[in-house]
């Protein structure tokens, strides 16, 4: 059953309405986007939804993805001549330096650079502000960096880009926000009030949620109130070190914690607590 809710974008005006102001803006400059947040809370699906507003304002957008590792200069203006090959057809000429390709094609038309997973950003930093970007300074490009923590002090601190940076940390749902997304669910308001209760305000709970209850498999009908606890889980990976990650998993299927159980799943036991009299 396709339903509108699962579909719905919410939560972003802020970030949806500074974006739209520099797609129109005719004397917009270079500037940078960043958009920061922890896992799940909707930093891809907001990059989604700007690359598709930029295409109905007809600017060029490219995708980049930290994961595929952007961690280089090279690696970098690879990846975006690739972009600009697969879905503009725009190629190098074979003598054309890549740097100056690059930057020759940025600055033909209006282009908004989405980078997604940009973690490790600060590797390339020291290139960034001393090769690239100021190979952009007076065109008119839209970098948007989404990243758990945000771009690094560098950034904001940085004399010649501090006053072109902006920075959204996106935050979880408002009630009001919640309940706008389940209403035209179609969902009983009964239920509709357990998962407001049991998401609370998450984006990617709250949708994995309705997706599940809508979902063909009445056996995933029946376990959707578990998401949460699973969820929580991957949000605690953030902050706990490697080893700790399956022992975080079994602890959000567990109704009460078990050493011996977790003990096995550990390269390293976990130290039991004492008490003395």
């Amino acid at each position: 059953m396709e339903n509108m809710a699962r579909h719905r974008i919410i939560g972003f005006d802020r970030e949806m309405m500074s974006f739209t102001d520099w797609l129109t803006d005719a004397q917009a400059k270079t500037s940078i986007f960043s958009i920061s947040g922890i896992g799940g809370i909707g930093k891809t699906t907001l990059l989604l939804q700007m690359a598709r507003t930029a295409r109905q304002f007809s600017v060029r957008s490219l995708w980049l993805d930290g994961r595929g590792g952007l961690t280089t200069s090279v690696s970098f203006l690879a990846s975006l001549e690739m972009s600009l090959a697969t879905e503009y057809g725009r190629t190098r000429d074979r003598d054309a330096a890549l740097l100056s390709y690059i930057a020759s094609e940025l600055s033909l038309v209006p282009t908004v650079l989405l980078i997604d997973n940009c973690e490790e950003i600060e590797r390339l930093e020291g290139w960034l502000f001393s090769s690239f970007l100021p190979e952009l300074k007076s065109a008119r490009v839209l970098f948007v960096c989404a990243s758990r923590n945000g771009l690094p002090l560098q950034w904001q601190t940085n004399p010649e880009w501090k006053s072109r940076l902006r920075r959204f940390p996106l935050r979880l749902f408002t009630r009001e926000e919640v309940y706008d997304y389940l209403g035209s669910s179609g969902l009983p308001v009964e239920l509709q009030r357990e998962i407001a209760q049991k998401t609370d305000g998450h984006p990617l709970s709250l949708a994995l949620t309705v997706d599940m209850l809508f979902s063909e498999s009445a056996e995933e009908r029946d376990v959707w109130r578990e998401v949460p606890a699973v969820l929580s889980a991957e949000f605690l990976r953030e902050a706990a070190s490697p080893n700790l990650y399956r022992a975080l998993t079994a602890l959000s299927l567990l109704p009460a914690a078990d050493e011996a159980l977790l003990n096995r799943l550990l390269d390293k036991p976990l130290e039991g607590r004492t008490t003395t009299s």
